[in-house]
């Protein structure tokens, strides 16, 4: 039990992905597929199922829009050792998903994903009951959890000025190159992706400034040297 207890109180460290409401207001969430991974991992593959109490389909049209509204409840259990005792614990969920005929090519696809998004969000809001680990500090309004959760901007801007610095010109195309081999989808670095970024960075200086090969200016400024050795892992070799 007290295993369990320790890895539910650590932090979030799945992907927050992005979603853009309109009105420069943007909305945190995590994928399905990243919290049964989650899942798998805290209480292993025969450790947690979950149970579909409802899933209710409805079919709507208005003013020539055909939509499919999904409803749905589940019950996610756990299961874990407590002494020698096997114990369970069971979290609830509900979600809907509205999807659009027109929007998503045809009323038979706009039912599938409507259906399939309303089962995963009703999981993944059972699950987020179990801690910050899957997700529960994204319900903070003031996203304080920005705060441990991101690599400090400042830090951002300093490596982004050292690779302007070193690879004049090329800077952004390494940049991007670097969130796609790292599978970020945002511009702000999650700490425990810190290390891959770094990883894929330095790869990337190589593919697209093969003349440099990754290496700083013999001649860089005592700045850059620091940051060198920041974006390496302590490293300025």
């Amino acid at each position: 039990m007290t295993n369990l207890t320790e890895e539910l109180n650590k932090p979030l460290e799945l992907e927050v992905k992005w979603v853009n409401k309109g009105a420069g207001r943007e909305f945190a969430y995590l994928s399905g597929e990243s919290v049964i991974c989650e899942l798998n991992k805290v209480f292993g593959y025969a450790g947690w199922d979950y149970v579909i109490k409802k899933h209710e389909m409805k079919i709507e049209r208005d003013s020539g829009t055909t939509s499919c509204i999904a409803l749905c409840d589940v019950e996610l259990i756990v299961w874990f050792e407590d002494g020698d005792t096997r114990m369970s614990c069971t979290k609830s969920g509900s979600a809907a998903s509205c999807h659009s005929a027109r929007d998503t090519g045809g009323l038979d696809r706009a039912c599938h994903v409507a259906y399939t998004d309303a089962e995963t969000t009703a999981l993944k809001r059972a699950a987020v009951k179990l801690g910050s680990r899957f997700g529960l500090d994204l319900y903070d309004k003031n996203e304080t959890w920005k705060v441990d959760y991101y690599v400090p901007e400042e830090t951002i801007k300093d490596t982004y000025r050292w690779l302007e610095e070193q690879h004049p010109g090329l800077a952004e195309p390494i940049w991007k190159r670097s969130q796609r081999v790292s599978g970020l989808t945002n511009p702000m670095v999650p700490r425990a992706s810190w290390d891959s970024f770094k990883e894929a960075l330095n790869e990337s200086r190589k593919v697209l400034d093969p003349q440099k090969n990754g290496n700083s200016k013999p001649n860089s400024t005592t700045r850059s040297k620091k940051l060198t050795a920041q974006i390496r892992g302590g490293n300025d070799a």
